[in-house]
């Protein structure tokens, strides 16, 4: 995995600033412990896609009114959907950092907002 670093600092709040030496090293370390415990997986399924008469998209996995998804959809019979993840062990890094550490969890890292799920791409 080769994780963006321009733009976790840009979720940090940073922009084209460059961080203190205490919000790069959780940065760097925050990394390095996402790297190590994401397992990514997807999945990709093709569903048929029917616009019914009051209005409602059924996707076959999902039934949602939408005007402007209707209007995207327009002339489409089936839809792609796509679930990502990082793992569950990702997950579990960021709870236990919220109660730990909220430079480390969403809360602040030298001053700025950190968003700990953001730290991966």
């Amino acid at each position: 995995m080769q994780t963006d670093r321009k733009e976790a600092l840009r979720y940090l709040g940073l922009g084209k600033h460059e961080p203190d030496p205490e919000t790069e090293r959780l940065l760097e370390e925050c990394i390095r412990e996402a790297e190590s415990a994401a397992d990514f997986r997807h999945l990709i399924r093709e569903y048929p896609l029917i616009m019914e008469d009051d209005g409602t998209i059924n996707g076959g996995c999902f039934r949602v009114k939408s005007e402007n998804l209707r209007k995207n959809l327009a002339g489409c019979d089936s839809v792609l959907v796509m679930a990502v993840t990082v793992g569950a062990q990702v997950d579990r890094l960021l709870a236990r950092y919220g109660k730990l550490s909220g430079g480390k969890s969403g809360g602040h890292a030298g001053g700025r907002r950190c968003d700990g799920g953001s730290l991966l791409q």
